[in-house]
């Protein structure tokens, strides 16, 4: 199921640094649209995930929280990296951060690929969280 095109504004005005709220011009019938492509499809993991992320970007901690955390007691198999990675940005996005390192710690752990850790390390989305002494040092048992 596709993501509605609005939610990749909200995704690129947050990454800029300019704050998306559901006042901002379109972002609040974007993220309607997403909302209900997941009612319609409850068990669509990706879909879940990616509203959790929209609504942390949109300053709606609680919904973000409860999404990536309902995805990730959904989700099996291949998506697993994808909303396990989903989850710890959506922490770093609603200022949880020590939710956020523990993820990311137990994320790290369960990969086997240096090359996922340092793509992750690298992901604009943990922006939040990057200045914090903990982010230079996960991964840092794994290499």
């Amino acid at each position: 199921m596709p993501i509605p095109r609005g939610c990749g504004a909200i995704w690129l005005a947050a990454l800029e640094g300019k704050h998306p709220t559901m006042e901002t011009a379109g972002f609040a019938n974007a993220r309607y649209q997403l909302e209900q492509r997941v009612i319609a499809h409850p068990d669509d993991v990706d879909l879940l995930g990616v509203l959790g992320m929209i609504d942390a970007f949109l300053g709606r901690k609680s919904e973000a929280i409860e999404e990536a955390t309902r995805a990730m007691k959904l989700v099996d198999g291949v998506e697993t990296f994808f909303i396990h990675r989903n989850l710890v940005s959506v922490y770093a996005w609603t200022n949880e951060p020590d939710l956020a390192f523990h993820e990311f710690a137990v994320l790290i752990e369960g990969s086997d690929r240096l090359d996922s850790i340092e793509s992750l390390k690298a992901n604009p989305e943990l922006d939040p969280i990057r200045n914090d002494p903990r982010f230079e040092k996960l991964g840092t048992s794994h290499q």
